[in-house]
Formats: structure tokens, sequence, C-alpha cells
């Protein structure tokens, strides 16, 4: 839910269906790591998406991943907070 200005946000919205497969791996982010400064510059979204397939091609767990990604902003104060959250979906194997 929005708080803010505007009282109908509809307009905003959109709906979508993401379809995964067994093994993909969904991150969820808040604008504080992209926005991240690295080495003089933002992290940015493609500084995020290549960080984060280089780590999951890896095959490595979520918290490992998550760490990763952490390493990249570590020891640089921030002028916000970096929040992210990964779940990898594995389907129930038929018993």
């Amino acid at each position: 839910m929005w708080i803010g200005p505007v009282d109908d946000i509809r307009p905003l919205l959109c709906d979508d269906t993401l379809e995964l497969t067994g093994g993909d791996i969904v991150l969820l982010y808040t604008d504080g790591i992209t926005e991240a400064m690295v080495g003089g510059r933002r992290f940015g979204t493609d500084g995020l998406a290549a960080a984060f397939s280089a780590l999951a091609a890896t095959g490595r767990d979520i918290g490992s991943i998550l760490k990763g990604l952490m390493q990249n902003v570590e020891g640089v104060a921030q002028p916000d907070d970096v929040t992210m959250m990964a779940v990898r979906y594995l389907p129930r194997q038929a018993a």
C-alpha cells in the first residue's frame, strides 16, 4: 500500500504474472541498493543485475547470494537503507 499525496493510485498500478520454474530465484529490493555508491558511482539496476546473475550462476544458497550482494556496498556510508529478500522456487516433488 502506498502512503502519499495521491488518493487514487489505481492508474499507476499494473498487475502481471511471473511464471517460475524449479530453482528460479526472485530478488526483491529497495532503492537503497541501486542508489548505493560503489567506487564513486551508483551501483544501479545494471550493477545489481550483473552481480546477482554472477552469484546465482555459481549455485550458491540464498544466504550466500545476499551476502555476496552486500559485499558490494560494505565499508561505504550509504545515504539510504539497503533491504533485500531473495526467494528460490522449489516445486514439490510428486509423491
